[in-house]
């Protein structure tokens, strides 16, 4: 089904609106003069001037409540967001800083560390507590993994086992003593 094209397509580009029979007409009468000249034309032209001027199938025009590409994928979801590996990458970013008035590259970790050192040193003593209780936590399993016991006063397994810390401290040195 071919019809003279009016359609908005055309106009907007403004491409002269005839019939393909005229256009066709046009190429026969290149080609009596000069064969790979029409050619040339037709080929360059004809898919996109005729296609304009054709209607299209309507079993794959768009259809009523229908969008989008029906045999198209489903959309990506964007990745989940992991929070863990954003703080890594944030305490990880170097940092030029002025130190004893000379330049250095630090990460943030490490800047946030030395200034909680800093605080504590200067008598901040819930910032003194935070860094001990950091160290024995990731500086004490280091230190009592070489087999060699560990020697703690009264006070101190009073503090870390309770009221009934000698019951505790005989079971630990049981232990200890039978290899576990």
């Amino acid at each position: 089904m071919t019809r003279g094209c009016s359609a908005c397509c055309c106009r907007a580009r403004r491409v002269a609106t005839r019939p393909p029979a005229v256009y066709a007409a046009a190429i026969e009468e290149l080609a009596r003069h000069d064969a790979s000249i029409a050619w040339n034309v037709f080929v360059a032209n004809s898919s996109s001037l005729i296609a304009a001027c054709l209607e299209p199938p309507t079993a794959t025009r768009f259809q009523k409540g229908r969008s989008g590409n029906p045999s198209g994928g489903p959309k990506k979801s964007a990745p989940p967001l992991d929070l863990g590996v954003i703080l890594e990458e944030i305490e990880n970013e170097e940092i030029i800083v002025f130190d004893n008035g000379k330049r250095k590259s630090m990460k943030k970790a490490e800047i946030h560390f030395r200034q909680q050192f800093t605080k504590a040193i200067n008598g901040d003593l819930p910032t003194a507590r935070l860094l001990v209780q950091m160290a024995e936590e990731y500086f004490a399993p280091e230190a009592s993994a070489d087999g060699v016991p560990e020697v703690i006063g009264k006070t101190e397994a009073q503090r870390r086992f309770g009221s009934n810390w000698p019951k505790k401290i005989d079971e630990l040195n049981a232990l200890c003593g039978s290899g576990q």
